[in-house]
């Protein structure tokens, strides 16, 4: 059982050692380069939702506050461009914002009573 993997990458060693040593010809090379602009192009985009993500987060948790209005915003953001929860911790990360701070704003936006607190506290 232990030769079988060995064996695989074996295989693929002399797979990848020919695949390297083979010229290509100019219609690979063109489908190489039509590849390498398509990833290119894709993690532009990527980048480029990622970067709007984190300027939304980083505008609606500014004041340390965030609204139903501004969750509900953020999260069709992220069902839109197809963003992860860790899509979204790390742009937290990036913004110096911990998963509990950002809950915590959540629920800053609730009045003293929907937080726990007694009506006649404070008379």
């Amino acid at each position: 059982n232990a030769q079988i993997p060995q064996m695989a990458k074996n295989l693929l060693k002399e797979i990848s050692d020919f695949a390297q040593r083979r010229p290509m010809s100019d219609e690979d090379k063109e489908r190489d380069r039509m590849r390498r602009i398509a990833f290119e192009n894709r993690a532009k985009a990527r980048k480029e939702k990622l970067d709007m993500y984190r300027a939304l987060v980083e505008v609606a948790i500014s004041g340390k506050v965030l609204t139903k209005a501004s969750i509900q915003r953020i999260e069709d953001v992220k069902m839109k461009h197809q963003l992860t929860p860790d899509d979204h911790i790390m742009c937290l990360n990036e913004l110096g914002v911990s998963q509990e701070e950002y809950a915590r704003y959540s629920t800053n936006n609730k009045s003293p009573t929907e937080n726990g607190a007694r009506k006649d506290e404070g008379d």
